[in-house]
């Protein structure tokens, strides 16, 4: 990941990235997006606090949708 300047936070390019896996995730059916943000740790070496970010983004941009 990139150097980022604000903890927790996840740069633009980063979210679009991380969208655009999670969308696909979802889509698969292969994991409860319960599971996500460890997922995101796993795949993206995201912090904690990072892949908890980046899902509630994400989970978000959902909802508005």
């Amino acid at each position: 990941m990139s150097n980022r300047t604000q903890h927790p936070m996840v740069e633009p390019d980063e979210l679009e990235e991380i969208f655009e896996a999670l969308d696909a995730l979802q889509a698969s059916g292969t994991t409860n997006m319960v599971a996500a943000p460890s997922w995101l740790r796993e795949n993206f070496e995201l912090t904690k606090d990072e892949s908890q970010y980046a899902f509630e983004q994400w989970a978000a941009s959902k909802s508005n949708g």
